[in-house]
């Protein structure tokens, strides 16, 4: 087999702009631009970087490897995030190739739990995984809605103020510490193959001061002064007529008053209102957010596939 492997040494190498377009061709709906993957590069730590290398087959970039570390959960093995990705029809033999290939640079890493992402529509990525000793742990559906005729079936009617809080460096917006709060706490109960572990305020708040930021909405619900939900909309980078969903919830003890119901709706009139196509989201297929988005109209179009391996010895 006509392969080599080369080192994307960090996100100013020759190499970087390959490496996303090997995201971006398995990705099925979604997309970054170059200067996105940089922005998100230079505002997090090395750990979280990690290490990655492009397989070259018959001279051509055909499949992006690599392991980058979560963020460390206290008395638990450290995690990674294993990285393959490739465009759909992929011969597997070049990705079981890639995962030989990076098996070593794993082993010297220690107990650890590993965990691989694969779409639905990479089912060679999906198949390469389970050859290498990892376990399906999540299913994710993937939904999408378009917006141009779209009208909120229903018109919810909680009891809280909803307000839009905006990306700037001083006042009442991200900063604020109690949207780091109600963040951190709303991430906790999301399902997903290893614990949430918050990263440091001046860490969280890093985000902010990038260019990506500008294409990040994000509204809060309040009852009685406090934050108790939030939702986020952000403006695709790579597709300018789609936008995605990121995080929408809802304080345990202030759920099953409509809030979430209410957040979303308002969130997807604003949406609409942008000119955009259509607003994609995922949820964990258990979590009660996949049929409140299905109410409101959203459909399926694919999976995203957890699978995890622990290594303890």
């Amino acid at each position: 087999m006509n392969l080599r492997f080369e080192h994307v040494v960090d996100c100013d190498s020759p190499l970087f702009p390959a490496a996303i377009e090997l995201v971006n061709a398995s990705l099925p709906t979604f997309a970054m631009s170059v200067e996105e993957g940089r922005n998100m590069d230079r505002i997090s730590k090395p750990a979280q970087i990690g290490q990655r290398w492009i397989a070259f087959f018959d001279n051509k970039p055909t499949v992006l490897v690599g392991y980058s570390q979560e963020l460390p959960t206290p008395g638990t093995p450290n995690s990674y995030r294993i990285r393959l990705r490739s465009a759909p029809g992929t011969d597997i033999n070049v990705l079981r190739a890639a995962m030989a290939f990076l098996q070593p640079k794993l082993d010297v890493l220690g107990p650890r739990v590993e965990t691989v992402f694969a779409f639905s529509t990479t089912p060679e990525t999906i198949e390469v995984a389970l050859e290498f000793g990892y376990k399906h742990v999540f299913t994710n559906p993937f939904t999408e809605l378009v917006l141009a005729d779209w009208e909120p079936p229903f018109l919810p009617n909680a009891n809280v103020t909803i307000r839009e809080i905006h990306c700037t460096p001083t006042g009442s917006g991200p900063d604020d510490p109690s949207y780091y709060e109600l963040h951190n706490t709303l991430m906790r109960d999301v399902p997903m193959p290893t614990p949430y572990t918050p990263e440091p305020i001046e860490d969280f708040f890093k985000y902010f001061s990038t260019p990506s930021a500008k294409l990040t909405r994000i509204w809060v619900a309040e009852h009685d002064g406090r934050m108790v939900g939030m939702t986020e909309v952000h403006q695709n980078s790579f597709f300018a007529d789609m936008l995605n969903t990121g995080l929408t919830g809802v304080r345990r003890e202030n759920r099953r008053q409509g809030i979430a119901s209410s957040l979303k709706v308002h969130a997807l009139l604003e949406a609409k209102k942008t000119g955009a196509r259509v607003i994609t989201t995922d949820n964990e297929e258990n979590n009660p957010m996949l049929a409140l988005n299905k109410a409101l109209g959203f459909r399926h179009t694919f999976d995203g596939l957890s699978f995890k391996k622990e290594v303890l010895s």
